[in-house]
């Protein structure tokens, strides 16, 4: 059952092209605008669109921004707030999928001042995105702040549940 409460939602994603698929489809399952779902053009079959997704609801007005960072980033980041976005609308949830490993690791220190942000989540499709190490690391410095963290693998595995 879901909340009557309008959570707001920031999706931060990385410059490869992978990641921005992911982060695309993500936001358009939120969104669920007629031309997103094309399922059923997809299959072999002449199979006629049954508007399965008709009776979802949109959730476009619950993101806030959808921002790709970690362009023309050198592979060493000394100082990871100098790439992060420099002004963040106050979001509840922030999804972050596969940035810059250095952006990720300096990414609890620049949210850390931002109170109204409750939880992020780090999906890990690809392990490279953040290596278990470094999700400890992460996950350590959220808590340390106050801040809710997942790194749930696959995405699709993210339960309110503890796994």
């Amino acid at each position: 059952m879901m909340s009557d409460k309008n959570y707001k939602l920031g999706i931060l994603y990385g410059t490869d092209p992978d990641t921005e698929m992911l982060s695309q489809k993500f936001a358009g399952n939120l969104i669920n605008t007629e031309e997103f779902c094309k399922a059923c053009e997809n299959l072999e079959q002449n199979v006629k669109c049954d508007k399965c997704r008709e009776h979802l609801t949109s959730f476009s007005s619950s993101i806030y921004f959808y921002e790709k960072i970690g362009e023309k980033v050198p592979d060493f980041i000394e100082d990871p707030e100098e790439f992060l976005p420099k002004n963040l609308p106050p979001v509840d949830f922030i999804l972050v999928v596969g940035i810059h490993q250095d952006l990720l690791s300096g990414l609890p220190n620049y949210l850390k001042d931002k109170k109204e942000i409750k939880a992020v989540i780090v999906p890990i499709e690809d392990p490279k995105w953040a290596p278990a190490g470094l999700q400890v690391q992460v996950l350590e410095d959220f808590e340390s702040y106050g801040i809710q963290a997942a790194f749930p693998k696959p995405f699709c595995a993210l339960s309110k549940e503890i796994n």
